[in-house]
């Protein structure tokens, strides 16, 4: 059995290196950190933009939002894997042309470089990988590891089923209603549709909960599943997401997937409300970005008394101002 796995995983990342990568510029996103934030980050981390876009199934590159921004950070150490989600309508600038604007826009005027670029600017990191996923690609993906077991409210009920069937019609599956509430499994249109729940208390600020359970749930499922379930996985959703990875970078993190922990999962700004940008008529969540730059440094490196750069001191003055 051993040497039959090593065969099989062997050839597996033979073809994984003739895969296809995108075509994104890792160094249009690189910007300025102070320089020994960035040796350890460099050292330690990686660092990994995670996009869930509003889309239908060819259009997943740009010219659509990201609903979902995550941004995944792993150390190398000690295993611990920190999940911080970032709200779709967080102020943050994303670049001269647009200036200040909610987060989830970036994607739809710049696809993933200006985003990762905007998260690297208004954040002080050093991200250089993304993957992107649609509904298509999320729901293969929640079906492809057995889907996942979520608590389901009475009132999330009717939600799942309106978004879920919407997956369904979109991407030519018959859909299968939700027909309690309670602890149950939940397959890929199902799930994709709880992520895309927003009309219950709490907004986007618990739909982005909904959208961190659901990565926890598959977290726990990846960690459960053995390296040859994996590399099938992997093969089999890879031609329907959009990343600067190839196969063969996904393949090198799975030998350790079993000793990766999920250490915490939050939402940011940290002290996220929302209220308007001057004198805009959309909402905005407006945060205090220089402390929730020094809270972020701290969860996802433990770097204490962090200084954050120069430009970021300056766009949170700026939106500081805009209140």
């Amino acid at each position: 059995m051993l040497l039959f796995t090593a065969g099989y995983l062997y050839l597996q990342f033979r073809r994984m290196q003739q895969a296809d990568t995108s075509d994104f510029d890792t160094d249009a996103v690189i910007v300025d950190i102070p320089e020994e934030e960035e040796k350890k980050m460099d050292r330690g981390y990686i660092n990994i933009a995670l996009f869930g876009v509003d889309s239908r199934q060819d259009e997943i590159k740009n010219h659509t939002r990201s609903d979902t921004i995550m941004i995944v950070s792993i150390n190398k150490k000690t295993k611990d894997v920190n999940v911080v989600s970032v709200y779709r309508d967080t102020v943050m600038y994303t670049n001269e042309k647009h200036g200040y604007d909610k987060a989830t826009h970036a994607y739809a005027y710049g696809g993933p470089e200006l985003s990762v670029q905007m998260l690297n600017r208004t954040l002080d990191l050093n991200i250089t990988e993304f993957i992107t996923v649609n509904f298509n690609s999320l729901a293969m993906i929640v079906d492809a590891l057995g889907g996942v077991e979520i608590d389901v409210s009475e009132e999330e009920v009717e939600y799942v089923n309106k978004f879920g069937s919407q997956v369904a019609e979109l991407i030519g599956t018959e859909y299968k209603e939700v027909t309690k509430a309670g602890k149950q499994t939940l397959n890929g249109e199902q799930a994709v549709g709880y992520c895309r729940i927003r009309s219950t208390a709490g907004g986007d600020f618990t739909r982005s909960s909904r959208q961190r359970i659901v990565l926890e749930k598959l977290f726990d499922k990846i960690k459960k599943a053995g390296p040859i379930k994996l590399a099938k996985v992997a093969e089999s959703i890879f031609p329907n997401v959009y990343t600067s990875m190839g196969l063969a970078d996904v393949m090198a993190l799975i030998p350790g997937v079993a000793s990766y922990s999920l250490a915490s999962s939050e939402g940011f700004p940290f002290d996220a409300s929302s209220g308007r940008l001057g004198k805009a008529s959309v909402v905005y969540a407006n945060p205090n970005l220089y402390q929730n730059v020094i809270q972020l440094h701290e969860k996802l490196f433990g770097t204490e008394d962090y200084e954050p750069s120069s430009r970021v001191e300056n766009y949170s003055k700026e939106i500081n101002s805009y209140r």
